[in-house]
C-alpha cells in the first residue's frame, strides 16, 4: 500500500512541483485531473485483466515497476517545461499507480484471511494513510530545496514498493 501513499502525496504537492518548472497552476490541474481519469480507467482494464488470468501479485509487481518508470519519466517532462509532455506523463502515471490501490488491497485482505476483513482493511488503509501524511511533509520540505529531490524521494518509495512486494 505504499504506493497509495505516493499517489496521494503527489497530488497533495503536484501545483508546488510544478510552479518550480515554470507550469502555471492550470497546468498542475489539468495534470492533476488527467492523472485521476486514467487511473480510474487503468482501474478498470486492470480489473477486466485480473478476471481472466487471476495473476494478482505478478500484475501488482508489473504496475509498480511502470509506476516507477513513469516517476523518473516525470522529472525528464519536467526538465522538458512541455505541458503536454507533462499531462500525458501524470496521465500514464495514474493509468499504472491507482489500478495499485484496489489491487494492492484486496491482495492484502486475501493474505490477512484469519483476521476480519474489517479489522485488516482498516490496519492497511491505516498504515497507508501514515505513508501519505509523513511523506506529504517530507516531500513538501524536499520541494523547497529541488523538485528533484522530490522526484528522488517519489522514485525511492516506488522502488522499493516493488522490492518488498
Amino acid at each position: 500500500m505504499q504506493l497509495f501513499g505516493v499517489y496521494a502525496i503527489l497530488i497533495a504537492v503536484v501545483d508546488n512541483l510544478v510552479q518550480e518548472h515554470g507550469f502555471k497552476s492550470h497546468h498542475s490541474a489539468i495534470a492533476g485531473l488527467s492523472l485521476t481519469i486514467c487511473g480510474v480507467i487503468g482501474a478498470f482494464v486492470v480489473s477486466a485483466m485480473l478476471d481472466r488470468n487471476k495473476k494478482y501479485l505478478y500484475t501488482y509487481k508489473v504496475l509498480c515497476i511502470l509506476s516507477l518508470i513513469t516517476c523518473v519519466m516525470l522529472a525528464a517532462s519536467l526538465k522538458s517545461g512541455n505541458e503536454y509532455l507533462l499531462i500525458a506523463n501524470m496521465a500514464l502515471f495514474g493509468a499504472f499507480s491507482v489500478p495499485c490501490q484496489p489491487l494492492g488491497l484486496t491482495f492484502c485482505l486475501e493474505l490477512s484471511h484469519p483476521v476480519s476483513e474489517a479489522m485488516s482493511n482498516s490496519i492497511i488503509l491505516l498504515m497507508a494513510e501514515m505513508v501519505a501524511f509523513t511523506g506529504t511533509y517530507i516531500a513538501t520540505e524536499l520541494i523547497q530545496h529541488s523538485s528533484m529531490l522530490c522526484i528522488a524521494f517519489f522514485s525511492l518509495q516506488l522502488l522499493s514498493s516493488c522490492i518488498i512486494n
